[in-house]
Parts: structure tokens; sequence; C-alpha cells
């Protein structure tokens, strides 16, 4: 066969060649396409700055990215005025820092634009330099994203970690005031007994116990910023609850706003932290009042609701906060318990959230009902405590029975100084240590049994729970309540709840500690609980 003629056998190599090209430009162009999408489904616009011409390329998604209706200015100018005016200055320099160095090619910056819908947006753009064969530059491309969620979220993270700084704070402050009320309300309670009623100085010392009363609300309050304050369960009567808040919610409400409290008769009895409710009932109050602005009605309304007509099992105390306000839409009613949530300019968004756990560490259920321009209501459903009835007559038990033994630990010299002094007034024996080493060496070789130790959690050296462990080795017999002026979690982080221990928050008072200290006991005398000689209740 002859050889092929190598013109013809060049001429028809050109047709592949030609043919592998486009089909690698149809490849590309594919790539292109497959890119285009996939920054379309990313949310990622682009754009094509000319710096020489000053002219500006944008994708399809910058429209959105920047929230115009109309497509962006093709100019450095027009882009300009789409950013917030408090931005511009630093885009110019960030744009100028990178232009003039002669090795950084890449730039990155985020700013806010104001879109035509009126709401503000974050928006960061990265971009690659290009320059010429003398460095200088001549294009930028490069991306456009929308980052208003991640910085929405880095503004709720800064001002959760501010807040856990200043409820830090908060706890440590209230700690230390919680150890001074302690002293005061031992000493008014000490000093009232030796006063006769009526005289001038009872009055003196009602206004300080007044004013003392007010300081106590206040680090409460202190405390539940802090974190949970420590639930004081009881078993309480609701509708009581209501009517002692009245006057202070009028105050809050104002003149412009009716208050009608309508109570149950017959209404059951709940366990409650009668504070933690309170900060519920109240809170509700604020936002009610806030959805007025120009005045109107909010109706508190008590009722029984048995097993099946509430939205969670069980017999349940319902509290109705109902009010005549603005309402909300469907959308903000399903996020009203989110934290940092709000409708407000002004506002933390934590006041339903936090009535939200405080309902739900009480075992119960809070629910929003409401519609635009028809007022909102609040439900608080809090579980009927079970043998109300009869725990609410129980006796409080009364003063010693004689021959009990309190050792009181205690680092604060005046804590424990009115402490011991008030429990030998209620007819204690009482034994004081300033510290664990010394509390310690007072149930190894003192000459009486402990029935009783009372000791501050936070302590230093050694912690309350270290000395109770210590002390249980040591005395199995001997009971232990554990006192603090701290907040919950710090107790929590102290870990006496993993004893089997009481609890007693600061401030108390001598009365107060007493009757603990005889519940503790449950009642049996100092004989009975302690047989024979004193190794015995260490046996």
């Amino acid at each position: 066969m002859a050889d092929p003629d190598p013109g013809k056998a060049v001429r028809t190599a050109r047709p592949r060649r030609r043919a592998s090209g486009a089909r690698d430009s149809g490849e590309r162009d594919d790539r292109l396409r497959e890119l285009e999408h996939a920054l379309h489904a990313a949310r990622i616009g682009t754009f094509d700055w000319d710096v020489a011409r000053d002219v500006l390329h944008y994708s399809v998604d910058a429209d959105r990215i920047f929230g115009t209706r109309e497509p962006m200015p093709g100019d450095l100018a027009g882009f300009l005025a789409r950013v917030h005016r408090a931005d511009r200055e630093s885009i110019a320099r960030s744009v100028a820092a990178v232009f003039n160095s002669p090795v950084d090619s890449f730039v990155q910056i985020e700013y806010r634009v104001d879109g035509d819908d009126g709401e503000q947006r974050w928006v960061r753009s990265q971009g690659r330099v290009l320059r010429d064969a003398v460095g200088r530059p001549r294009r930028v491309v490069g991306t456009l994203m929308d980052v208003s969620d991640r910085k929405a979220l880095e503004t709720q993270l800064m001002q959760s970690q501010k807040m856990e700084s200043v409820g830090r704070l908060a706890g440590g402050v209230a700690h230390d005031f919680n150890n001074l009320l302690t002293a005061m309300f031992g000493e008014l309670e000490l000093v009232g007994e030796a006063v006769p009623a009526g005289s001038e100085l009872a009055d003196s010392l009602a206004a300080i116990q007044e004013a003392a009363e007010r300081a106590r609300q206040l680090t409460a309050q202190l405390l539940a910023f802090a974190r949970r304050q420590v639930f004081e369960l009881q078993i309480a009567d609701v509708n009581a609850l209501l009517v002692q808040l009245s006057d202070l919610l009028r105050r809050i409400l104002g003149e412009d706003v009716r208050l009608s409290i309508r109570t149950a008769p017959d209404l059951w009895r709940a366990r409650i932290d009668t504070h933690q409710l309170e900060q519920v009932i109240v809170n509700l109050a604020v936002n009610a009042r806030e959805a007025m602005p120009h005045g109107g009605t909010l109706v508190l309304e008590t009722r029984n609701r048995p097993d099946g007509s509430c939205p969670v099992a069980g017999d349940h105390v319902w509290i109705s906060a109902r009010d005549s306000g603005t309402g909300m839409s469907e959308d903000v009613r399903l996020r009203a318990f989110e934290p940092f949530f709000t409708t407000k300019e002004l506002g933390t968004g934590l006041g339903l959230s936090t009535c939200y756990g405080i309902v739900e560490q009480l075992g119960g259920h809070l629910s929003l009902a409401s519609k635009p321009g028809a007022g909102t209501e609040a439900s608080v459903f809090l579980p009927r405590a079970e043998g109300a009835e009869q725990a609410a007559s129980v006796t409080i038990p009364g003063p010693a029975e004689g021959g009990e033994v309190i050792l009181v630990v205690e680092d604060e010299p005046a804590v424990r100084s009115m402490t011991a002094r008030g429990l030998r007034k209620h007819g204690y024996t009482v034994l004081e240590a300033t510290h664990g080493a010394e509390a310690l060496a007072c149930l190894r070789d003192g000459p009486l049994a402990v029935d009783v130790l009372v000791t501050d959690v936070v302590m230093p050296e050694m912690s309350g729970r270290q000395l109770a462990e210590r002390a249980l080795s040591l005395s199995p017999a001997t009971r232990v309540l554990f006192v603090s002026g701290y907040a919950d979690a710090v107790v929590e982080r102290h870990g006496v709840r993993e004893i089997e221990c009481a609890f007693l928050q600061k401030p108390y008072t001598p009365a107060l500690l007493a009757r603990r200290i005889r519940e503790l006991l449950g009642g049996a005398t100092a004989a009975a609980r302690r047989p024979g000689a004193r190794g015995s209740a260490r046996a």
C-alpha cells in the first residue's frame, strides 16, 4: 500500500485538533456553568472590578446579597453609596493598603450595606488583585457573601459572654452581700426580742428590717441573673402570692393600665419557690405593659385545671396573664421563648425565656396565645402539690428539746457569732469553728457528740463538701446542713447536691435556721438519738 500524502495527512489531522479543542472548550464551559450553579446554590455572588476604567461587573446574586431592587451601580462610587456610612472609610483604607503593598495581592473586608427593604446586611467581600507587568493593580476579582446571620450569632455570643462575666461579678457581690444581710437579719431578730413592742426603738427596728428585706430581694435578683437561684420549694397559696404582688404590679403597669385579679376560691396548693414565681409574674406584667403603650387592661386569673383540661398531664394550678395589647404574629409567638429573641429596639430578649426556664424547673408549663391586635394570654401551669391540704396545716417544729449539739463552721466572724448566739437562745448547745480543720478537730477530740454540722459551702482550704465527707466518716450519726450565699451554679460546682444533706440559702435568721435544724433532726430528742456513751454515736 502506497504511503499517504503527508500534506493530506496533516489536513486530515487538523479537523481532529479542532474537534479536540472544541470538546475542551465545551468541557470548560460546562465546568464554568457547574461552578456558577454551585456558587448560586451557596448564595455566593462574584464581582470583577476593572481598576483602570473603574468598571464593576457583578453576578446576578449580588442584587440579592446587597438587597437592591435594581442592578448594582457599575462603578466604585456607586458601590460605596450602598455601603453604610460608618464603613466606607475602612473599606478605602483596606483597599489602599493592598494596592500599595508590593507583596499582598489578596483583599478581604466585611461591611454593612443598607438594602432597599430597609434592612441592614453584613457583606463579606474577598478578592484577588491582578497586577500588570510593573506591579500596578489592574483588576480585582472575587466573591461576595451575605454574612448577616453569622454576625448576628457573633453578637449574641458576645452578649452571652458579657452577661456571663457580669453574672459572675453579680454572683460574687450577691454572696458577700448575703453574708452581711445574714448578720443584719440575725442581729435585728435578736435585738427585736428585747425591745418593747410599740416603742420608738421598735419602730426604728421595723424600718431597718424593711430596708434589709428590700436589700434581700435585690440580692435574690442578682443571684437569679448570675445563674438560677437555689430553689427553695414550699407548698404555697398562689392566690395569696398574687394579692401580695398587686401593689408592686400596679406600680409597674402605671396609671393607664387597669389591673384585675380574679382568684379561684377553692384553688389547689402548688409546690413552688415563691421568689422565682414572683419573678415570672413580674416579667409577664412588664411584657404586657410594653404591649400596651397607650394603656389597657391586664387580667390575672387563677383556676384549677384537672388532668385532661390542660396541655400537660396531671392536675395543675393555672395562672393566666391576659392583656389587651398589640398582640403577636404567629412567627413572633413561636419564637417568643428563644433566648436573645426580641422585637424591641433595646432589650436582651431574655424575659420570656427566663420565665419559661423557671416554670419548667418548677415542673410546670408555660404557653402563649396571641393574635395581632387581639392581645396576648400567657398561661402558667403549675403541678398540684400532692397532699397539699394536709401539709398546709402541719405545725412548725418548736425549739430544741434539750441536749442537741450544733457545730457551726463559718469563716465570716459576724455571721458565725450571730448564728451561734441565735441558736443558743433557741436552746441548742453550740460549738464554733472558723474552718474545716478546726471543725474536724472538734468532732474527733471534743467532749460532745455533734448532732448537726452547719457549714458554709465555700471556705478557704477545705470546702463544705470536703468537710462534710470527713465529718461523716468520723461521726456517721451527725446530720449536715449546708448554708451559702452563692447562686445555685456555684453550689452545684462544689458537689454538695451529691451528698444526702440539707441546704439553706443565705440570708437567714436564727429562727429560720433553728426551724430547719429541728426539721433535719425530725423531732427526735437528743437522748433518743444518742443512746449511751459518746463513742456509740460513732459506731
